[in-house]
């Protein structure tokens, strides 16, 4: 009997010591996810004029190469709730990260970004920051409204940084004008525009820096200089191609001023590395190229790059310019090489390894779509065959006119050559825009293998694979389905296209 009992006294106590545990465990979760939830970026905006089925869309960049950065990004996506109003809580991986937050209306348009406006571009935030947001755009005559003219107020733990980052823009979009860069018959004009901009800006931003922390103010202070030396940048660029030989050794006196515009990037930390900062690191190389050679190489301007910079500075600049620049690199291969050797960041490494899948000699991907009747085409259906791929999308000009200017003139030079095989993948997201498109012959043939991305565009596996950014993108690959070009549209010309498949015959 009292072995009975000291049984059943023992297995009480395992019972009870387990159910302790379990309570313990899940107070201990509880509090892990209370902990990270407490972290959470939690914006609530008020958008005047919404629709019932319009959603809003907050894409978080993880580093700071912001639009550039093909697949480090999340997206989150709210509707209008009952308080009229879209909600948004979310984690960051770091202390600071940049928000893209944009509009899709009811009715989706297609395009690689899939928003009908984006309403704040490359805000950044903070750990903890809860806010509200209300957006009133421009109403038109019609009833409608502007979501490229808005009226944007902040508040609440964090806000005082997002209105100081919409008071610099503001400045910005609304006193530069491209007519102050150096003109083709050798004028600078409006010279002191870009102090007084600046100037302007700093007084803004000094009225408010006592209130955000000092790695904040450095953050909005560098994204706000370097966004109006690359709208000057960019403009320099393209006047200096157009102007009078003669004129051009103004452009060397007028690029030293220029510089001194700013900030010394060398000296900020890596956290005020801005985006905008890391688009000026290519765009200053990029002049320095122009007022070298009169033109830009964009091989010999990863070089100038590599020279340029080091460290953290020059493992965002590497993957930048891959990313802007991938599909007119001609010595692709060798060139991608040498900056995965050179990267020091494991984050920059591994976005620029993915570039690896469009080497030449790489073996293509083997994708899986469906075709206009539903069946699903996979690369294996077209062994021992040369194959001409082509991506694009409903609306895309650069597509429609690659298209009409090249790309049919080959389709119809190997018509009936069945060793040649011509597949054309569309990223549109409505099957139905698709239809239309094939059914115009603006973008693509109905002779031709048309496939689909399953209606999740630059989503879908393929695209993720091949990091596709730009449209068109045309790929050949050999009979043992080997990459022999990859998107360089300097060389995808109807003759250079027809050239390379001939010699793969």
């Amino acid at each position: 009997m009292k072995k009975q009992v000291k049984i059943i006294f023992l297995i009480g106590a395992a019972i009870c010591f387990s159910t302790l545990q379990i309570y313990a465990n899940l107070e201990l979760n509880t509090r892990k996810i209370a902990t990270k939830e407490k972290d959470n970026v939690k914006i609530s905006i008020q958008l005047v004029g919404a629709k019932k089925n319009d959603s809003l869309v907050i894409r978080v960049f993880h580093h700071f190469l912001g639009e550039h950065s093909f697949n480090n990004y999340k997206e989150y996506s709210a509707g209008i709730n009952a308080s009229k109003s879209f909600d948004f809580s979310f984690p960051i991986d770091d202390s600071k990260a940049y928000i893209l937050l944009g509009i899709r209306k009811a009715a989706k348009i297609e395009g690689k970004d899939q928003f009908d406006a984006v309403l704040m571009p490359y805000y950044f935030v903070e750990k903890q920051d809860s806010l509200k947001i209300k957006i009133k755009p421009a109403k038109l005559n019609d009833n409608s409204f502007d979501y490229h003219r808005l009226n944007i107020s902040f508040s609440g733990a964090g806000a005082i940084k997002y209105e100081a980052k919409f008071k610099l823009d503001s400045i910005f979009y609304n006193n530069y004008d491209g007519a102050t860069g150096l003109q083709p018959d050798g004028h600078y004009r409006q010279t002191d525009i870009q102090k007084a901009i600046i100037k302007t800006g700093l007084i803004q931003l000094e009225k408010r820096k006592r209130l955000m922390k000092r790695s904040t103010v450095d953050l909005l202070e560098t994204d706000f200089l370097y966004s109006v030396k690359n709208a000057e940048c960019e403009t320099l660029i393209g006047n200096f191609k157009k102007s009078d030989k003669s004129k051009r050794d103004n452009f060397i006196s007028v690029f030293k001023s220029f510089q001194e515009l700013g900030i010394n990037p060398h000296s900020l930390p890596p956290s005020s590395i801005s985006n905008e900062y890391t688009q000026y690191q290519v765009n200053e190389c990029k002049l320095k190229e122009v007022l070298a050679k009169g033109v830009i190489n964009i091989d010999t301007l990863y070089f100038r790059i590599r020279s340029s910079y080091t460290g953290v500075l020059l493992d965002r600049a590497i993957c930048l310019y891959f990313s802007l620049n991938s599909f007119r690199i001609k010595n692709y291969s060798n060139i991608l090489r040498d900056a995965l050797i050179r990267l020091k960041g494991s984050a920059y490494f591994n976005d620029l390894n993915g570039y690896s899948s469009r080497i030449i000699g790489a073996s293509a991907y083997n994708f899986n779509l469906p075709d206009t009747s539903g069946n699903r085409i996979s690369l294996k259906n077209f062994n021992g065959k040369v194959i001409v791929m082509d991506f694009w999308f409903t609306g895309c000009p650069g597509c429609r006119k690659f298209y009409g200017d090249n790309l049919s003139k080959v389709e119809s030079e190997f018509k009936n050559n069945k060793d040649v095989v011509f597949i054309s993948v569309c990223i549109d997201t409505r099957r139905e825009n698709w239809l239309q498109s094939i059914n115009s012959g603006h973008y693509t043939s109905k002779s031709v293998i048309n496939l689909y991305t399953d209606g999740i565009g630059i989503k879908n596996p393929i695209i993720e694979n091949y990091k596709i950014l730009a449209y068109p993108q045309p790929i050949i690959l050999d009979r043992q389905q080997r990459i022999v070009q990859f998107g360089n549209m300097e060389i995808s010309t109807a003759t250079n296209m027809i050239d390379q498949i001939n010699r793969l015959l």
